[in-house]
């Protein structure tokens, strides 16, 4: 589990091999709880460079997490699980965070998107979804756009 300070997840965050955990994920051998909010998000980037674009990176994510989850024995049901709306959600925040920068070098982006403080605030979220939204089975089974 990562450290709830920002500068103690970015010190945490220096000590894993970020290709690896990839890897992992993609082979479904990554560990239930290796798969924190860090990972989602330098997952997402991974799969937004590999296939430049929300959409197709959507089309090769969703189903790996889905199946990651039944892996590891999480549940995908209207209340926990896989979650459409907040994948695409973050995919887009990260695809965003790609386009203002030049380099498309994997670890490069990884340590600049792990120095994105905002994007490791516990409500950043919630400044585009009212939180009720996010709770809904409909929001969970299908992106709703913020």
């Amino acid at each position: 589990m990562f450290p709830v300070q920002f500068s103690q997840l970015q010190e945490f965050a220096m000590t894993i091999d970020w290709n690896d955990l990839v890897a992992r994920f993609n082979n479904q051998t990554l560990a239930k709880e290796e798969w924190t909010h860090a990972a989602h998000l330098v997952t997402a980037l991974w799969h937004i460079l590999k296939y430049d674009n929300v959409e197709c990176a959507l089309c090769y994510l969703k189903p790996r997490i889905i199946l990651r989850n039944y892996t590891v024995g999480t549940k995908n049901t209207d209340t926990g699980g896989y979650h459409e709306t907040i994948t695409v959600f973050w995919l887009q925040q990260v695809y965003a965070f790609v386009k203002r920068r030049s380099s498309r070098d994997f670890n490069v982006l990884v340590g600049e998107l792990l120095d994105e403080a905002s994007f490791f605030e516990k409500e950043y979220i919630l400044g585009f979804y009212p939180r009720e939204t996010l709770r809904t089975p409909r929001a969970r089974g299908m992106y709703i756009t913020p």
